[in-house]
């Protein structure tokens, strides 16, 4: 009884040359000038691979593979790469050649050359002559896939083929170490070609990972240590036995295969060499002959071996080993040891791989040479460190003043053992005190120097200027003729003024001795008369320091007055002054405060420091220690980033008359 198909019939020239029927359960057929198609039109106009033709969600679909001369379906030429469903009786057009499509034919309306197309044969077809499609029997191409467990060569059927570890894919391989979709391998006009899909593992050919090359016969490309791929363009040729035996015997390591006694059966030219034997006197011999000096290791051996500890074919236990040369000189190795299982699991044997691990281990004794030198000199750094350390401190006050209804309160914390901050207070003639809060540029050991050199030429050049200007005025000719209002006047202006000058002659030292060092500091330099309140100051390009009246309220914010303290050659400094009142707070601090980072890399910022000032305080420092607490929980995990120094002045009850 006839059947509905459906079916291609192939004409040239307006003749008809043949029926081809289409099975759904096997139908993509593609269709070109190449002879690995499943539909060879052989003639100019078509390309290699022309077209293909596929049954897919319940139809049949054409698809022009980006031909040059392109495909029509009924006379209008169809988009390159989409898929056109087909209709009864369309006429797909390509070249000179015309295949009419039939979706429901009749079996017995056929001719009598009908054939049933098979995907994995090749169909020809010569517009010269008008020959009658015949089978080709042309080896398809293959790929060769071996993993540990066997070898399987797959045909390369289709337009694209998948690889990967799922098992929806055309070559499934059931390895952790391959990707769900690791490459594929597509038909392109000169043959073929494989492209990783951006697998894990990666595909290595000749050692390095590639993402996509053209394929010859013979390619081997590795997936990590477990699997081989080999392209094969007539996979009737069984070449593993060739490369496993050159690759064994190229290799550096010794292999080694032992039988189920234990005995050696064969090993490579590399294991002859470790061995510094004579093959023909290896062969045949038990293997405990490798360990006559180390009875330890034989014991190793024999538990290992007489146990389940080799239960897989994949799996292996090392041990190590050692030899002597030609020249009697010692050789250490790595013993790998697995067991050889044949198809029915059963143990077969043993295969042992001898690995030199000599310049290795002489590696590693020389690595631990240099790491505890290392650590030796890190040890010796850190005791100078420490010594940095302890000195540094040494330099800034160990004591604060005690001044009756006067608070002082500082607080310092390095971001590393040494720092480039700083901070001073010290007496000054006229009972006045000195107070100095600066950083120094940069980070780091030079900073600390620098900060060192800036804090004694502060201190000194304060004393000195005093001094010279008090010369000054006991070798005046007006000195007679004033009055000792007129002299104390001169007096308590000269305690105010004179210290500050201590700040150019800092600045032109550091520019005039060290401008090749690129260092300088911001500083604050205030001289504070604890009589009267009043604050006269130098303001070298530091934080601006806030004063705080009784009310926690911001009563003045002391801006700089000149430039960076080293940075430019005789700068000139502008002398400023404020009155403080009792229940005035001062407060200098330095960027490591504004600048604090958190875990995520953002700055603290000054807006947080003055929403801090609000609050009510019950002395200097207390407010220095709720600040430094706010800074150090916004800092949480991350390092601190810079040195963090602040100095805070309070006054707490009236003071008496002022002295001018």
């Amino acid at each position: 009884m006839p059947k509905s198909v459906a079916c291609l019939i192939l004409y040239s020239d307006g003749k008809e040359q043949q029926s081809l029927l289409l099975d759904q359960a096997t139908c993509e057929v593609t269709i070109g000038r190449a002879l690995n198609n499943q539909l060879v039109l052989d003639a100019p106009e078509v390309s290699r691979y022309h077209a293909r033709l596929v049954w897919e969600q319940n139809q049949y679909l054409i698809t022009d593979l980006h031909s040059k001369t392109g495909t029509q379906v009924n006379k209008v030429r169809i988009a390159p790469g989409q898929a056109l469903s087909l209709t009864d009786q369309d006429i797909i057009s390509i070249g000179s050649f015309n295949l009419c499509f039939h979706n429901d034919l009749l079996t017995e309306d056929l001719e009598s050359t009908e054939m049933i197309l098979d995907p994995g044969a090749t169909n020809v077809a010569n517009n010269i002559g008008y020959q009658t499609i015949q089978l080709n029997d042309e080896p398809l191409s293959a790929l060769r896939v071996t993993t540990p467990q066997d070898v399987h060569n797959f045909p390369l059927k289709g337009i694209v083929i998948t690889v990967g570890r799922d098992p929806a894919c055309d070559i499934s391989i059931d390895l952790p170490i391959v990707s769900a979709r690791h490459a594929q391998i597509q038909r392109t006009e000169e043959g073929y070609e494989i492209i990783d899909l951006d697998s894990a593992n990666g595909l290595l050919y000749q050692g390095q990972r590639i993402k996509q090359k053209s394929l010859q016969n013979g390619d081997i490309f590795q997936i990590g240590p477990a699997v081989t791929l080999t392209f094969l363009v007539d996979p009737s040729v069984d070449i593993i036995p060739i490369v496993y035996d050159s690759v064994v015997k190229s290799l550096g390591d010794g292999i080694i295969v032992l039988d189920r006694q234990h005995r050696i059966m064969d090993v490579n030219p590399s294991g002859v060499r470790i061995l510094n034997r004579q093959k023909s006197e290896i062969v045949g011999e038990a293997i405990s002959a490798l360990f006559i000096n180390q009875p330890d290791l034989l014991e190793q051996y024999r538990l290992i071996t007489n146990t389940s500890l080799l239960t897989k074919a994949d799996t292996y236990k090392t041990l190590p080993i050692w030899t002597f040369d030609r020249d009697e000189h010692p050789h250490h190795y790595e013993m790998h040891l697995a067991a050889l299982r044949d198809d029915y699991n059963r143990l077969a044997g043993y295969l042992v791989v001898l690995h030199d691990i000599t310049r290795r281990q002489q590696a590693e004794i020389e690595l631990l040479q240099a790491k505890n030198t290392a650590e030796s000199y890190l040890r010796a750094l850190r005791k100078e460190l420490e010594i940095g350390t302890q000195i540094q401190k040494e330099f800034l006050p160990q004591d604060l003043p005690e001044r009756k209804n006067w608070e002082f309160a500082t607080c310092f914390r390095p971001a590393r053992d040494v720092a480039g901050d700083f901070y001073d207070i010290f007496p000054l003639p006229g009972d006045c005190i000195g107070l100095v809060v600066g950083d120094v540029s940069d980070k780091g050991v030079g900073s600390s120097l620098f900060m060192a050199l800036f804090r004694s030429l502060i201190r000194v050049f304060a004393e000195q200027s005093y001094l010279l200007a008090l010369r000054t005025i006991a070798s005046s000719d007006n000195l007679p003729q004033m009055s000792d209002s007129g002299f104390q006047a001169q007096l308590a202006e000269l305690s105010y003024t004179a210290p500050l000058k201590a700040v150019s002659l800092a600045n032109d030292y550091i520019v005039h001795n060290h401008s090749n060092a690129n260092m300088f500091a911001t500083l604050f330099f205030g001289v504070l008369d604890p009589e009267t309140g009043l604050l006269t100051y130098i303001n070298g390009g530091h934080e601006p320091p806030i004063i705080l009246d009784h009310q926690q309220k911001i009563k003045a914010r002391l801006a700089p007055s000149g430039a960076a303290v080293g940075f430019l050659p005789r700068e000139k400094y502008e002398i400023l002054n404020i009155q403080l009142q009792p229940g005035d707070i001062f407060l200098a601090y330095t960027d490591g405060v504004t600048e604090a980072r958190s875990p995520n890399k953002a700055f603290f910022r000054e807006s947080r420091l003055l929403d801090l000032l609000n609050e009510p305080v019950d002395s200097a420092a207390s407010l220095l220690g709720r600040i430094e607490s706010q800074v150090l929980a916004y800092i949480d995990t991350a390092n601190q980033f810079d040195d963090i120094t602040m100095l805070a002045v309070r006054w707490l009850a009236q003071a008496s008359d002022s002295k001018r």
